[in-house]
């Protein structure tokens, strides 16, 4: 088997898809770009797409690879249809990890991925978050880190 570094995108898109009030509250959570026919007209749920935004082996040693990744996760909403509803999907995307300890039930943040083929366990960290609105649609968004060893 060899090492890929872009091993971790499928369980991400897996654990927010496996959340039943996100995927409900949504259009749909996508891969890097939506479907050209996913619209924000007033009235339209929310989307997530989920993308790599960069990437470095520079913690590769002669013994392992390690290759460590950032990835965005972003809501559109419609503008019209006001905040409170990205508002809660992004608050579901972060998940319930609180305290030092907690192995959280949903989410990203601090969720131990495991089972990925040639992958060490490795845990998702939120490292920023911000938004990014235009005139016609509200943009949420957060990134998180993993760095992702091979097993």
């Amino acid at each position: 088997m060899s090492f890929n570094a872009f091993a971790p995108e499928g369980p991400i898109i897996t654990r927010l898809k496996s959340h039943v009030a996100l995927v409900a509250a949504t259009q749909g959570i996508y891969n890097t770009i939506s479907p050209d026919d996913t619209l924000l007209e007033p009235g339209d749920k929310p989307y997530v797409v989920v993308t790599h935004i960069s990437g470095t082996f520079e913690n590769t040693t002669f013994r392992t690879n390690i290759a460590s990744s950032l990835y965005q996760v972003s809501v559109y909403a419609n503008r019209q249809d006001g905040d409170d509803d990205a508002k809660t999907i992004i608050g579901y995307i972060f998940g319930d990890s609180e305290g030092t300890d907690n192995a959280p039930t949903y989410g990203l943040a601090r969720w131990k991925m495991t089972g990925v083929t040639d992958m060490a366990s490795a845990t998702m960290v939120p490292e920023s978050y911000g938004t990014a609105h235009d005139a016609e649609r509200l943009h949420y968004w957060m990134t998180f880190s993993i760095e992702n060893v091979e097993a």
